[in-house]
């Protein structure tokens, strides 16, 4: 998602803020919104709730971080039962369907109705990524606003690939394969603990999965009614798991140990332990800011 697709949305829940609360009060009207970052992406947020406080001051928008989305998401269940939740949350988008299931939230295009702006702030659901309404576009309607939205990306230092003799960046699994091929004198000597590092984590098989053209679940993956089986036996789901296993066994892919170990897979790439790392688009910030603090600014993403 761009960047300015990320300011929309939030400036869409904004909106939909001021038309469900009173359009007119003595005294400021306290918004509560719960985000599951601790990073650049609450500076962020902070800074847009700002904004948004000066520009309608009969408002008080609060931001209250979360280290993650699991502890968010029991904090407000917590906060459900004990009859004061937040107004907003960031939930992540597996939550989707938990949280039209809960009753506790009103689909977004339901609160927009037929309206083409909400206090002088357009509404355009065209304006959004296909591809991610479509994820929240729940039974025709439009479940929530993006705000987070990401994409497994490879990231590469090309220092160290013209150091190998590598040319271009990997675009296919095979090409990653032969790169690493290509790194594994550096690796003999100690120049580098490996070629390539992501986070064990599933968000990564979904995604390989669906690059071939391969369903996670029955059904349509949900779409067509709740699922009952997974899918982890197609040959699909096994080309996942020979490539893993390949690159592991050949010592290409270097392991921390953690599953989902996001901090210390680009650990390894910010202190040029590996050329290569998948991981999500949204840590391209973060990623390049590192690269620079250690020494090395040639960061190419694909």
């Amino acid at each position: 998602m761009t960047r300015s697709k990320w300011t929309f949305a939030v400036v869409l829940i904004a909106s939909l803020l001021l038309a469900a609360l009173p359009g007119a009060a003595q005294d400021k009207t306290d918004i509560e919104v719960w985000i599951a970052f601790t990073d650049f992406r609450l500076d962020w947020a902070v800074d847009v709730a700002n904004t948004f406080n000066e520009q309608y001051p009969q408002y008080n928008v609060t931001i209250q971080e979360y280290t993650d989305y699991e502890p968010l998401l029991e904090a407000y269940t917590l906060a459900q039962e004990q009859g004061n939740p937040p107004d907003v949350i960031q939930l992540f988008e597996v939550g989707t369907q938990f949280a039209l299931d809960s009753g506790w939230f009103k689909p977004v295009s339901e609160i927009i109705g037929d309206r083409e702006e909400v206090n002088g702030v357009p509404v355009n659901f065209d304006d959004i990524v296909p591809v991610v309404s479509g994820y929240y576009t729940i039974g025709g309607n439009w479940s929530s606003v993006p705000w987070n939205t990401s994409t497994p990306i490879l990231y590469a230092n090309t220092d160290l690939m013209a150091a190998a003799g590598v040319e271009s960046i990997p675009a296919t699994w095979q090409e990653l394969e032969a790169a690493c091929e290509q790194f594994q004198g550096m690796k003999d000597a100690g120049e580098i603990s490996g070629c390539v590092t992501w986070p064990n984590h599933g968000w990564f098989f979904e995604q390989w999965l669906a690059q071939q053209n391969e369903l996670l679940v029955n059904n349509g993956n949900g779409r067509e009614g709740r699922p009952s089986e997974i899918n982890l036996t197609s040959d699909a789901a096994l080309n996942i798991v020979q490539f893993h296993k390949d690159m592991y066994e050949k010592g290409y892919y270097v392991y921390s140990g953690v599953q989902r170990d996001w901090t210390g897979t680009v650990q390894s790439f910010s202190t040029q332990q590996v050329p290569f790392i998948m991981t999500s688009s949204a840590s391209a910030g973060g990623i390049t800011n590192s690269a620079q603090e250690n020494g090395f600014i040639d960061v190419q993403r694909l």
